[in-house]
């Protein structure tokens, strides 16, 4: 897998802006370059909007050791990026069962429409038996001028 320097440093941002702002469902970390909003699972339904660069943090809970993950289904690239995709345990290491935080980030493309969809759900079980849906509609704008 190539990684590319641009997603290094998006990554990082999120990473930094991610401890600064935790409970909103909007941040504008000031810079007036890239603004990080995010979202959780209480905010599935919604609609957000964004601006072209700016980057969108989806934040779901999980549970380790039960076979069920966040799948991100028919993102459409167009307008969205995945840049990133990771998880951070919530509790001590080596628990199993032990609650963990799904996280990934992405960037807005384009003006226009889009989803961000995820469901819930053991591999080997398949999307058709899905335990939970997460959906955010996204509104891109222009970029901040």
């Amino acid at each position: 897998m190539k990684i590319t320097v641009k997603a290094m440093m998006a990554a990082l941002t999120v990473l930094l802006a991610g401890s600064v702002c935790t409970t909103a469902i909007a941040c504008d970390q000031g810079t007036g370059h890239v603004r990080t909003v995010t979202v959780r699972k209480e905010q599935s339904g919604q609609e957000l909007q964004v601006r072209t660069g700016d980057m969108i943090r989806v934040e779901l809970p999980t549970t380790g050791g039960t076979g069920y993950a966040w799948y991100v289904d028919n993102l459409n690239s167009e307008y969205l990026e995945l840049v990133s995709e990771q998880t951070k345990q919530e509790s001590e290491q080596g628990k199993i069962g032990a609650p963990v935080t799904a996280i990934w980030l992405f960037r807005a493309k384009k003006e226009g429409w889009s989803e961000i969809r995820l469901d819930y759900f053991r591999k080997w079980e398949g999307k058709e038996k899905s335990a939970d849906h997460f959906i955010v509609k996204v509104h891109v704008t222009g970029s901040k001028k």
